[in-house]
């Protein structure tokens, strides 16, 4: 299963692009993030690993990405590993003009380890797509927000 998501985000690629990676900003953009560690390399290097976790429910969360590719401010692409799945997701930063980004996700759902994640899948495809969705609406409100401000030091 493939999924591909846009968002227009009003500030420059570059400004954009720079909140991707730095994971002091996570928990302004990704509901429930808690933590980032380092388990392999060198941070945002190719082949390196970071344990991601996240709260969920009553419980942790946690998956291993490895990064495959870091062209950024043009694109990143990195495997996420997760007991149930697992998925490489490829972000693409598209300078419209000077002022204005087009922030494009595309997630591929390479593995899926159990017959119920399977037909959830099948059956509820929607619900796999509002997650990224509302991950990209909270990082442009959060990249426009800090835009501003630092258009106002200007």
């Amino acid at each position: 299963m493939e999924l591909r998501n846009q968002i227009h985000i009003n500030a420059p690629r570059d400004f954009v692009a720079s909140f991707l990676r730095r994971s002091e900003y996570f928990d302004k953009w990704q509901d429930d993030f808690k933590s980032a560690t380092l388990l392999r390399g060198q941070k945002d290097q190719v082949g390196s690993q970071t344990l991601l976790r996240y709260k969920f429910e009553k419980s942790d969360m946690e998956l291993v990405e490895t990064i495959q590719a870091n062209h950024l401010p043009h694109s990143f692409e990195a495997l996420y590993e997760h007991k149930h799945m697992n998925n490489i997701m490829l972000s693409t930063f598209e300078e419209l003009d000077g002022n204005r980004t087009l922030y494009t996700t595309q997630v591929n759902y390479i593995e899926m380890k159990s017959l119920l994640i399977k037909i959830m899948a099948k059956l509820f495809a929607g619900k796999f797509k509002k997650g990224p969705e509302k991950w990209m609406q909270q990082y442009k409100d959060y990249v426009e927000y800090k835009w501003d401000l630092e258009e106002k030091k200007l």
